[in-house]
């Protein structure tokens, strides 16, 4: 089987898209994870306030 370098270029294009694309689902996954604490914080400072 011959690489050449078009094919090289191609799967570097192609892991640098699923790089980016995990990036984007990390973040977006860490925004939710942070608003949902935040809200569990919160709901528990009412409850010790009462």
């Amino acid at each position: 089987m011959e690489t050449t370098l078009t094919d090289f270029s191609g799967g570097l294009f192609i892991w640098q898209l699923v790089i980016i694309l995990f990036l984007i689902f990390s973040i977006y996954l860490g925004v939710r994870l942070l608003k949902y604490i935040n809200l569990r914080i919160k709901k528990m400072e009412k409850e010790n306030n009462k």
